[in-house]
Formats: C-alpha cells, structure tokens, sequence
C-alpha cells in the first residue's frame, strides 16, 4: 500500500456504494488535486468518521488499472484515510522521544510585518512549507 499526505479538497459522493475524495498536494512548488476512489469498506469506514475542508490526512492507497475499450485507465483506489497527528522526534541516544522547540528567528527590523499584509495573505505550513490558500 501506498502512502501520502495532503489537505482534503473537496468529497464528491457518487453513490450510496462509492464517493470520491480529492485532496490537494504540493508537487514541484505548485498545488495540485488529486483523487482518490471510495467504495466497498473503505467506504463503510470513511463514512463514520468526520472530515472537513483544508484538514491535513494520511490516506493510504492502491493503484488500479482496468482495460476500456482498448486503452489502460488508472485509479487511485483509497484504502484507508486517518487525521494526520504530528510525530516527536525520536532521541537516540536518550532513546526516547522529545518535543522540538521552534527555532526562532531574530526578526529583522527590515523586514515587514505579518499584521502589514504586504506579503500577501496566505498561511503556511509549519512541518511541509506547503503555503495554503
């Protein structure tokens, strides 16, 4: 099973049977969706639990490919999907595990203010530097 992590786009339900997620994820520096397909007892489970927009996951997933017509096609069939929770990192040589502080950086009192909306108005995020809209 295949493994990533992205922030929930839109779940277009389909069916009772099957829905389909989409997510959105940054590769190579721009945002892209992708989607995934539900059904079956992915489904079953997926439809216990609670997901709003902009909500960083874990999904877990299998390629599937199916021959129409002479051509290929291939889906992302969503096996398992689960809120993502942030890991300590693990200490070897106290061999357990520990919270990092932030590093903070001395502001430069060139630089503008975030209160100044010079920037532009986006948000970060913190463990991916993935910028959310």
């Amino acid at each position: 099973m295949l493994e990533m992590i992205g922030r929930i786009f839109t779940i277009n339900k389909i069916s009772e049977k099957s829905c389909q997620v989409v997510i959105k994820k940054t590769i190579m520096g721009k945002i892209r969706p992708i989607s995934f397909n539900l059904f079956g007892v992915a489904k079953f489970k997926f439809d216990k639990q609670k997901f709003n927009k902009n909500e960083k996951v874990v999904i877990k997933y299998l390629p599937q490919s199916s021959l129409y017509k002479g051509k290929w096609y291939t889906e992302l069939c969503l096996m398992e999907i689960s809120i993502w929770v942030k890991k300590p990192k693990y200490d070897p040589y106290t061999n357990s595990y520990q919270h990092q502080p932030k590093n903070e950086i001395p502001k430069d009192e060139n630089e503008f203010d975030e209160e100044d909306n010079i920037g532009g108005n986006y948000i970060v995020d913190e463990e991916s530097g993935e910028i959310l809209l």
